[in-house]
């Protein structure tokens, strides 16, 4: 008698979760390179008053990537079945292709100067 092995048709991934934690990641990064080019340009205005606007990119762009991220991965892991090392293979390539597609997504939306930005204040003559 032989061991029953599942069907070659039967999935072992949730084609949603990869959608929606694809699309998730994807407008994480547009929106921190929509606050990282707001702190940018509003950096020196912060600097001129006695303040800094890092604060802002931290709570509002930081943050949300790094939880939406962690959240994405998670709902990877659980909603594929199988073995372990499968799994997290599988939600390590879909985090890696979402975040790369997120950045080039973002980095074109910022007019191609996201990198630039990360000098925040360089751009300030006091």
């Amino acid at each position: 008698m032989t061991s029953a092995s599942p069907s070659t048709t039967q999935r072992t991934y949730s084609p949603a979760a990869i959608v929606l934690s694809s699309a998730a990641i994807i407008v994480a990064w547009c929106w921190f390179a929509l606050v990282l080019g707001d702190t940018y340009d509003d950096e020196c205005k912060a600097r001129a008053a006695g303040t800094s606007d890092l604060q802002f990119l931290l709570i509002f762009g930081v943050a949300p990537l790094v939880l939406v991220s962690a959240g994405a991965r998670i709902a990877l892991l659980l909603s594929t079945r199988g073995e372990i090392a499968r799994r997290v293979l599988l939600a390590v390539g879909v985090f890696l292709a979402a975040t790369a597609v997120g950045v080039l997504i973002a980095w074109a939306m910022s007019g191609w100067t996201l990198f630039a930005e990360f000098a925040i204040g360089t751009n300030c003559y006091l």
